[in-house]
């Protein structure tokens, strides 16, 4: 059974050391558009191999394979978690960014807030992935691979008097 694929590693944007790079508007502007073409690029590809992935998977579950897509489903909810974590630790740089960068540097303000703005896309939009990857096997596992009863009903669910003496 396959794994989750790994992304594609982007570094978390390190507001700080850009602010302190001493690097012009322009500068910052290009280095940060660089960073979120990288980004996105790669997270094009990632989704499409993920979404490949799933429906493979899905496919083989509707055939009617009996695979185990347990670990996978838990790939995808730690996936979305390093995507949470992610977040937080960037908000903590950010901040200390913008104190940087309004004491040297004011005129970047507004390009760190777009180019922050773009990276919580970007986490966003890799965690909603996951999400729906996870989402989508849990259904077709449900859907195709249903478990055996478990609960005071044994037999055929019509006999209700059976149900009725429990």
């Amino acid at each position: 059974m396959p794994v989750a694929p790994k992304r594609p590693e982007t570094d978390d944007v390190d507001f700080v050391a850009l602010v302190q790079s001493g690097a012009t508007a322009g500068e910052l502007r290009q280095k940060l558009q660089a960073v979120i073409a990288t980004d996105a690029a790669n997270s094009l590809k990632y989704s499409e191999i993920l979404a490949k992935i799933v429906d493979d998977m899905v496919g083989l579950l509707r055939a009617g394979r009996q695979i185990d897509v347990d670990e996978l489903i838990a790939n995808m909810a730690a996936a979305e978690r390093v995507a949470s974590e992610k977040r937080a630790r960037g908000e903590k740089n950010f901040r200390e960014a913008l104190r940087l960068a309004a004491k040297k540097l004011p005129s970047v303000l507004k390009l760190l807030n777009e180019c922050r703005s773009a990276e919580l896309d970007s986490i966003e939009r890799e965690a909603a992935l996951h999400r729906d990857a996870r989402w989508r096997l849990m259904k077709a596992r449900t859907q195709y691979q249903p478990g055996q009863g478990v609960g005071p009903i044994r037999g055929k669910p019509t006999d209700i008097e059976d149900l009725l003496k429990s």
